[in-house]
C-alpha cells in the first residue's frame, strides 16, 4: 500500500510539477501598402496546463487543453503614433502549442478605430516557413500585409528546473523500492 500511495504521490507531483506558463515573442514588418517597411511587434503568453500540446483559448469551457493567457501586438502608423491591438480585441482567439512549441496562432480584432488585424499562422500549412501572415486594414481601408518571424522554441528554465525535480523524485523512489 505504501509502495502505491508513493507512485499516486509521484505522479500529482510530476503532473503539476510540468505545467508551465510560457511566452513566445514576435518581431516582423509590413511589406506590402501604406505600412510597408514599418516594424510589428508582439507576444503571446499560454498556461498549457500541464499537458504539452493542444488549443489554447480564452475561455476555459470550450477547450481544457490550455489557457490563452495574454496576447498583444503594436505597430507605427508611420505619423509617429503606435497601433495596439489585444486579447481582447479578439472574441475567440486561438493559439496552438505543441511540446512547449508554438504551432499556430488564429486572431483577428478590431480596435476602437476601427482597425482590423488578421494574424493567421498554421506550422502545418504549405506556406508556414515563409512566416506568420499579417493583414493589417485602416478605417480607410487601405490594407497593408506583413510577416512576423517564426519564433524559436526554448524551453523556460523552468521547465528544465521541473523536468530534473521529477527525475530526481523518479529516481529515489525506484531507490527505496529496491532497498524494500
Amino acid at each position: 500500500m505504501k509502495k502505491i500511495a508513493t507512485l499516486a504521490t509521484l505522479a500529482l507531483i510530476t503532473k503539476s510539477s510540468f505545467a508551465v506558463i510560457f511566452t513566445e515573442s514576435f518581431t516582423g514588418s509590413f511589406t506590402s501598402g501604406n505600412l510597408t517597411g514599418i516594424t510589428i511587434n508582439g507576444f503571446i503568453e499560454i498556461d498549457d496546463k500541464g499537458l504539452f500540446s493542444g488549443t489554447a483559448d480564452t475561455n476555459p469551457l470550450t477547450t481544457g487543453d490550455g489557457s490563452l493567457l495574454d496576447l498583444s501586438f503594436d505597430f507605427g502608423d508611420g505619423l509617429g503614433d503606435t497601433i495596439f491591438f489585444d486579447l481582447f480585441d479578439d472574441l475567440e482567439p486561438l493559439a496552438t502549442f505543441s511540446g512547449q512549441s508554438f504551432v499556430g496562432l488564429d486572431y483577428f480584432g478590431n480596435n476602437f478605430n476601427g482597425e482590423q488585424l488578421d494574424i493567421l499562422y498554421d506550422a502545418f500549412a504549405e506556406d508556414a516557413l515563409s512566416g506568420i501572415s499579417v493583414v493589417f486594414e485602416d478605417f480607410g481601408g487601405n490594407i497593408s500585409r506583413g510577416t512576423l518571424n517564426l519564433p524559436t522554441a526554448v524551453p523556460e528554465p523552468s521547465t528544465y528546473a521541473a523536468i530534473l525535480g521529477a527525475l530526481a523524485l523518479g529516481v529515489t523512489v525506484l531507490r527505496r523500492r529496491q532497498r524494500n
